[in-house]
């Protein structure tokens, strides 16, 4: 198990499994990761976007297990928008992940946390994006950094 995984078995001790975690328990995760837990965040975001291509391309009514892996794909997101300042440039290997939904979440996080490098990175994601909802949510996050207000 690793240490990031660790951490969120512990937060959720004493919840039951349809229970949302805290956001404070989820802020105070991120709050303490270190580089290696955010590349393993990053992998566990891919893991789930795997999965959750592989529901919607199965079983494409099946909205409730969807829903599952997108809470899990929130929580995640949540914990990095957290994460220390000056690990921040971790975050931007997530926007070269072969997952569409990594690369949500991820350039998501990086608008939330206002990464002061998000104009190229926006720029970058835009040019190799294949995904539509992507390329929309990287447009407005990227017009909305040109205008200072990302």
């Amino acid at each position: 198990m690793s240490r990031i995984q660790s951490l969120f078995k512990d937060v959720r001790s004493g919840l039951e499994p349809w229970e949302r975690t805290p956001d404070r328990a989820l802020k105070e995760i991120g709050r303490s990761l270190r580089a290696e837990d955010i590349a393993q965040a990053i992998a566990d975001l891919d893991s789930l976007s795997a999965t959750r291509e592989q529901i919607e391309k199965e079983t494409p009514w099946d909205g409730d297990a969807t829903d599952e892996v997108h809470f899990a794909q929130e929580e995640l997101a949540t914990i990095l928008k957290n994460i220390p300042g000056d690990l921040a440039t971790c975050l931007v290997e997530g926007m070269r992940s072969q997952y569409s939904g990594t690369r949500f979440w991820i350039g998501l996080t990086l608008r939330e946390i206002q990464f002061p490098g998000l104009g190229p990175v926006m720029e970058e994601a835009l040019e190799s994006e294949t995904c539509p909802l992507n390329r929309k949510v990287f447009q407005e996050i990227l017009d909305a950094s040109r205008r200072g207000a990302a």
